[in-house]
């Protein structure tokens, strides 16, 4: 039998502290479905499988077809994406590159005209959250034991 990893006191106040900016998101009034949109490509992005999963069942849960989906990586080519989810999308981009000020500064204007300025928090909370678990899975080798905790 395998034993439960058992974590110190910081890394349960982390997963803890994830888990409260994840829970912030209910309180929002962006729509769930363009939150796990953005989460599964926050989940590509930073290419964790689990998460990617994990959004992937959540997206559908929320509408999305796998059609829609699987269209995704390529969402600027795709016509399944309307201006709204495009904006989301060219967000979470922007806010997860290298290049992450200059594409914000560019896109900022823009995406105002779409999304106001709690959506924008929102989505930016989102991939905040997706980027969090995937460092800290990546750093106590243990995902699965990670979503259990505090739930």
């Amino acid at each position: 039998m395998e034993e439960k990893i058992q974590h110190s006191k910081f890394t349960l106040c982390a997963i803890k502290g994830i888990q409260e900016l994840d829970n912030c998101l209910d309180h929002c009034t962006i729509e769930r479905s363009l939150l796990e949109l953005v989460k599964l490509r926050a989940s590509q992005i930073y290419d964790c499988e689990q998460c990617r999963e994990m959004h992937t069942r959540e997206a559908r849960t929320t509408g999305y077809t796998l059609q829609r989906l699987f269209a995704l990586k390529n969402w600027r080519e795709s016509d399944e994406f309307n201006d709204r989810e495009k904006a989301a999308l060219a967000w979470t981009e922007a806010i997860t590159s290298s290049s992450r000020q200059a594409a914000v500064d560019i896109l900022h204007d823009d995406i105002r005209k779409i999304l106001d300025e709690q959506e924008l928090v929102a989505i930016t909370m989102a991939v905040t959250t997706v980027d969090s678990w995937s460092r800290l899975s990546l750093t106590v080798r243990s995902f699965e034991d990670l979503a259990d905790v505090g739930r």
